[in-house]
């Protein structure tokens, strides 16, 4: 379940980013991060200020341009010079793992950012007095 539709992403949050053809990919992707650092907890959650659906379409975002940037990382990849006299190779540095980490680090801030004041991410328990 996405916390947010197209429609939402183009009117409320203004994106331009993520195609339509591809928005319910990258919405689903990003429903099942924000499950996950809430513990599920979002599900129940009532958006009235729609916290919840911009830190959705934020993290749309950040995974559709990281899969962007892998797609011209493949394209770019191979070798970046070859020698035929003493037979050297030099490839070039794809750098996929720090592309990956750059994502997950700003996902993991944007959630934060947005999600924080909504008490999603608390871990704790509530004291009942």
């Amino acid at each position: 379940m996405a916390y947010a539709e197209y429609e939402y992403y183009k009117t409320e949050y203004q994106g331009n980013t993520i195609p339509e053809q591809d928005f319910d990919r990258y919405a689903a992707q990003a429903s099942r991060q924000i499950d996950l650092v809430t513990g599920g907890k979002a599900k129940y959650y009532d958006d009235q200020n729609g916290q919840l659906k911009n830190a959705m379409c934020v993290v749309a975002e950040l995974y559709y341009e990281a899969d962007q940037n892998k797609m011209l990382l493949a394209k770019n990849a191979g070798k970046s010079s070859e020698t035929v006299g003493r037979y050297s190779v030099t490839y070039r540095d794809s750098s996929a793992y720090v592309a990956f980490a750059n994502t997950q680090a700003a996902v993991n801030q944007a959630l934060q950012d947005y999600l924080t004041p909504t008490g999603l991410l608390y871990r704790g328990t509530a004291l009942v007095y």
